[in-house]
C-alpha cells in the first residue's frame, strides 16, 4: 500500500479548493490516492463512481473545475494546469512529483530511484521540457551542488591550521 503526502491546507487555503463541488473535491483526493508514483492516474470511471459513491461525472468539466484559479487581488479568473489530460484515457496530477519527493530546498534530486522512476514513467506521455519549463517539475541542478561542495571544502580547508597552528587564508587574497 502506498503512502502519500497531503497537504493540510488544501481545505482553508487553497481557494481553487475551496471552489469546488463537494463531489469534485472527493474525486481531486481520489485522483491523489490512486494515481502511480508519477501522479498519473488511468482513467477508469466506472471505478471511481464505484468507490466513491458519486453517480456521474462530466469529466472534462472536472478537469476545467479544478485547473481554475483566481487572482488574489482583483479575483479574476485565471487558468492553471493542476489536471493535464495526457490522452483519452490518463491525466496527471502536475504537482504530484514534486510535492511528494521535493527535498528541503524544494528541489528534486534525480538520482533517487522512486524520483527516477517517475520521471521515467512520465517520460512514457509527454516530454520532460513541458513540465521543467512550466515549473511542475524542478530538478536539483548536480553541477551547481558540485561547485557548492567544492566551495565549501576550499573554504574549509583554507581555514584548517598549518604546522606553526597558523590559519592558512592563502584562497582569500
Amino acid at each position: 500500500m502506498a503512502k502519500r503526502f497531503t497537504d493540510t491546507e488544501i481545505w482553508s487555503k487553497q481557494r481553487w479548493f475551496k471552489k469546488l463541488t463537494p463531489n469534485y473535491k472527493l474525486i481531486f483526493q481520489y485522483l491523489k490516492d490512486n494515481c502511480n508514483h508519477a501522479g498519473i492516474w488511468d482513467i477508469d470511471i466506472l471505478q471511481l463512481l464505484d468507490e466513491t459513491g458519486i453517480e456521474n461525472i462530466d469529466l472534462d468539466d472536472f478537469i476545467k473545475s479544478c485547473n481554475m484559479d483566481f487572482e488574489k487581488r482583483s479575483g479574476k479568473p485565471i487558468i492553471k494546469e493542476r489536471i493535464k489530460l495526457l490522452d483519452e484515457n490518463t491525466v496527471w496530477l502536475t504537482g504530484f512529483i514534486q510535492f511528494q519527493y521535493q527535498g528541503k530546498d524544494r528541489l528534486l534530486n534525480d538520482s533517487v530511484p522512486v524520483v527516477r522512476s517517475s520521471l521515467s514513467i512520465l517520460k512514457g506521455y509527454i516530454t520532460l521540457s513541458i513540465p521543467l519549463s512550466k515549473g511542475w517539475i524542478r530538478i536539483k541542478d548536480k553541477d551547481k551542488d558540485k561547485d557548492k561542495d567544492k566551495d565549501k571544502d576550499k573554504k574549509n580547508s583554507n581555514t584548517k591550521s598549518n604546522s606553526k597552528g597558523k590559519k592558512n587564508n592563502e584562497g582569500y587574497e
